[in-house]
């Protein structure tokens, strides 16, 4: 049905350490991963106003618009040609159409994904491509917290990022009970760090895949990934053994505490210890971070994130224009 029997899809909560395992996977010689493509965040909400898409007209208007906001590939497929290897005329058919034809343009054989947030999809993921692994990436909530926090995107306060942390990993916990081990993964962050050649292995044995020693020189690859300046210095480097633990040495008591309030939970169950298992919080401080606090800090910080503002703008130009394109030719 596919142009991938067995296409790759790395999920995880942001700043868990996706963008490093994703660069990591594209060094392989037979998997190709492109930038985040948000296909299923952007397009499920939208897609009833396309119609039926085995009328090539609404097919070809959905892939028009799925390739017009993909601004941080650094060669996107053209439309014509992605149209013709499009094998379903579904949503899913135009993600594995768009993918598969980067992935070709590579000379990899077999394509993955990563867009963090469409773990919220993986019910429907699953179902379109049966044959699809999932890989599960687990980083420390006390770090993903701190370093989410700073980034351009993302919840704003200690409190809310835990939470979220919390819900990924429970989501991901269903998606395992649901798909089995021979189709979902999960590894630690920590581990690719502190083990990165074994990690690297059993995750190549997961896919049925051999192990590349090249996938270890992933920083050396100069194709330019479309992220923020932090995060793109941390991939341009080898793995930093000193990225792991760092609320240990950075994080205030009390922001630990919170953070442990929020997910101590599902840190222990992930294998994380805590430093006080019997953290809790007032509910009506939760609220108020959650309610009050964390939406006037999000404000503040999209106000400041142009580069978030200019991708809005981007993404809204290439939906008007082929809206219009699209009634022009229905008009024809």
């Amino acid at each position: 049905m596919f142009n991938c029997d067995r296409p790759v899809f790395v999920f995880g909560c942001p700043r868990s350490g996706t963008s490093l395992l994703s660069r990591i996977l594209n060094t392989h010689p037979r998997i190709g991963i492109p930038f985040e493509s948000h296909f299923y965040t952007k397009f499920v909400p939208r897609l009833r106003r396309y119609g039926d898409l085995s009328v090539e007209t609404n097919l070809r208007r959905l892939l028009a618009d799925m390739l017009g906001t993909l601004h941080g590939w650094t060669s996107v497929p053209e439309l014509e040609p992605t149209l013709a290897g499009v094998k379903h005329a579904s949503l899913h058919g135009a993600v594995d159409g768009i993918v598969a034809a980067w992935c070709r343009h590579h000379g990899k054989p077999r394509w993955g994904e990563k867009t963090p947030y469409h773990a919220r999809y993986w019910r429907e993921i699953s179902a379109a491509f049966p044959e699809a692994q999932f890989v599960h990436l687990i980083r420390d909530a006390r770090d993903v917290a701190a370093s989410w926090k700073r980034a351009p995107f993302g919840p704003k306060h200690l409190y809310v990022a835990a939470r979220r942390w919390r819900e990924f990993l429970l989501s991901m916990d269903e998606a395992r009970g649901a798909l089995g081990e021979a189709r979902f993964y999960s590894l630690r962050y920590e581990d690719l760090i502190e083990a990165p050649e074994r990690t690297i292995r059993d995750l190549c044995g997961f896919l049925g895949e051999d192990y590349a020693p090249e996938m270890l020189t992933y920083h050396r690859d100069s194709t330019p990934y479309f992220t923020d300046v932090r995060n793109l210095e941390n991939l341009t480097r080898p793995l930093m053994r000193d990225n792991v633990y760092k609320w240990q040495k950075d994080m205030p008591k009390k922001d630990i505490m919170m953070i442990e309030a929020a997910a101590k939970d599902q840190l222990k169950a992930a294998g994380y210890p805590v430093t006080d298992d019997g953290a809790r919080l007032n509910p009506a401080a939760g609220f108020f971070y959650t309610w009050i606090l964390h939406p006037a800090l999000r404000v503040k910080s999209m106000a400041a994130n142009t580069k978030g503002q200019i991708e809005a703008i981007k993404d809204l130009r290439a939906f008007s224009r082929n809206r219009l394109s699209g009634s022009t030719r229905s008009t024809g």
